[in-house]
Order: structure tokens, then C-alpha cells, then sequence
């Protein structure tokens, strides 16, 4: 890509920047790999600049350098010395900041972004729950996490919102059944506990485990509800269609959860243990 580096002040590059977030926020999810490229350029852009603007920094210092001596530079009467650092290194000093600043910001944005834009997106909570939830009719992901808490979000559709619940030092899970049309809560006490909806069987499927996280995941091919659990560990599960089998992610004393693109539609998963005293 030719150089853009030059053309841009730190307000422009900072407005293109806060034009982007402002797309990745009203942007369904599963649009969201079309903004990669663009992110990325303004990545690429910012960081040129940000280059060039080091250089200069380092020519004003050396010219400063030149023009005061040393004692000159530590004498905090020197007025002269003062106005021309002001003048001349201050400014260009300011620029890099924000340069350094904005080119964080975008590297975030970017990595968010890619994150979110895989078939699998995995999320961890140290020693507290975590949930993430698709909501089908905004096109986002609503994710919540809480310490020494679990928590749970499922996606209502005729409501369409997503409804949470949480409770400390408990697993906490919910599922929304098609048959009732209402969504079915379960909470266990120092313990994990997770539930599937199960099409062949046309009901939700649970279990539950002391200290320990659950995770169960419906494998279309066997028509069965998969399942895993961690000790003293969160677990999640994701069906992915690619491979056509379950893939888990467990973390020792963290809850676990994901967010997965089954071939039709994103679904969740994941789980707390539950904790201990």
C-alpha cells in the first residue's frame, strides 16, 4: 500500500478513528470482517505518521542539544531555553503522544475486531463468571462477567432482548426452550451446572457438578447432548462445522465462555465452577 504518512494531524487520524468505532458498534455481528481492511490501513497509517513524527522529535532534540549546552538545559532560570524547548520540542514531543495513543487504540480496535470475526470467539473470567450472548435482533454480542459470581444471558426471541441472571458462589445457567417459548433456569451452589436443548428429544437436557464447571453441547450428528466438566475450573464447548465435532477450552480457577458460529446461527456456551471458600 503507497505511504499516506504526512497527511494526516493527530485530530484527523483520532476522528477516522472514532468514525470506526462508531461502525464496529452498529455493525451486525457477522459483517464484522468486512472493517478489517480499513482498521488495518488506519493502523498502517497511524504508525507512519507516528514514525515520522519520532523523527522529528529526534531532530528538534538534537538541534536543542546544539544550541544549549548542558548546564544551559539543567539551569531552570534559563528562559531562553524554556521558550525554546517550548517552542520547538514540546509540540512535536505532543504529537508522538498522541500518535503512540491513537495507535494503541486502533491495535485494539483491530484485534477486537478479529477476535470477533472468528467462527469461535473464547472468553475467561478469573475466579468469577462470565457469559457472552448474541443478540438476534441488534446483530451484537452482549457479554456481562462478574467476580466470585456466576452469571447467566440467554436470548429471548420473542422478546427480543437478552434476559440475565447471577447469583454469588453458584453456578448459574439458563436455556431458552422452544417448545414452552420460556426460557428454564438452574442455579447449584459451589458447583457448576449447564443445560442443552436437545431437537430430537424436543426438551433440555441438564447436569450439574460439585465444584466443578459443565458444559454441554448438542452434536447434530449423533443427535446427542455432549458434555465435559472441570474441576475447580470453567469449561465451554462449541460445535464447529468445519470439523464436525465438539471443540472444549477449559481454564483451572477462571469461568469460560464462547461465543460460536454453528453454520446457521450464534450460540453460546460456558460455565463457573461455582468457587470456594
Amino acid at each position: 500500500m503507497a505511504s499516506t504518512a504526512g497527511n494526516y494531524s493527530p485530530d484527523e487520524l483520532a476522528a477516522r478513528l472514532s468514525k470506526l468505532h462508531e461502525q464496529v458498534r452498529t455493525t451486525r455481528r457477522e459483517n464484522l470482517a468486512a472493517l478489517l481492511v480499513e482498521i488495518d490501513r488506519l493502523a498502517e497509517c497511524i504508525a507512519a505518521e507516528l514514525a515520522l513524527d519520532e523523527n522529528s522529535l529526534e531532530e528538534e532534540k538534537n538541534r536543542f542539544r546544539r544550541d544549549f549546552s548542558f548546564l544551559d538545559r539543567i539551569n531552570p532560570f534559563n528562559k531562553e531555553r524554556q521558550e525554546a524547548h517550548k517552542r520547538d520540542v514540546q509540540p512535536v514531543d505532543n504529537e508522538v503522544k498522541q500518535d503512540r495513543f491513537l495507535l494503541t487504540r486502533c491495535c485494539e480496535l483491530l484485534e477486537w475486531v478479529r477476535n470477533a470475526s472468528q467462527p469461535i470467539e473464547w472468553r475467561s473470567n478469573w475466579h468469577g463468571g462470565i457469559a457472552g450472548v448474541y443478540n438476534e435482533y441488534t446483530g451484537q454480542v452482549e457479554w456481562r462477567e462478574s467476580w466470585h459470581t456466576g452469571i447467566a444471558g440467554v436470548y429471548h426471541p420473542d422478546r427480543r432482548q437478552v434476559e440475565w441472571r447471577e447469583q454469588w458462589k453458584h453456578g448459574v445457567a439458563g436455556v431458552f426452550n422452544p417448545v414452552t417459548r420460556e426460557i428454564e433456569w438452574r442455579e447449584v451452589w459451589h458447583g457448576g451446572v449447564a443445560g442443552a436443548f436437545n431437537p430430537k428429544l424436543q426438551e433440555i437436557e441438564w447436569r450439574e457438578s460439585w465444584h466443578h464447571g459443565v458444559s454441554g453441547i448438542f452434536n447434530p450428528l449423533k443427535e446427542t447432548v455432549e458434555w465435559k466438566e472441570s474441576w475447580k475450573g470453567g469449561v465451554a464447548g462449541a460445535w464447529c462445522p468445519h470439523t464436525k465435532s465438539v471443540q472444549w477450552h477449559e481454564q483451572w480457577h477462571h469461568g469460560v465462555a464462547c461465543i460460536f458460529f454453528d453454520g446457521t446461527s450464534y450460540r453460546t456456551s460456558g460455565s463457573y465452577y461455582g468457587d470456594e471458600d
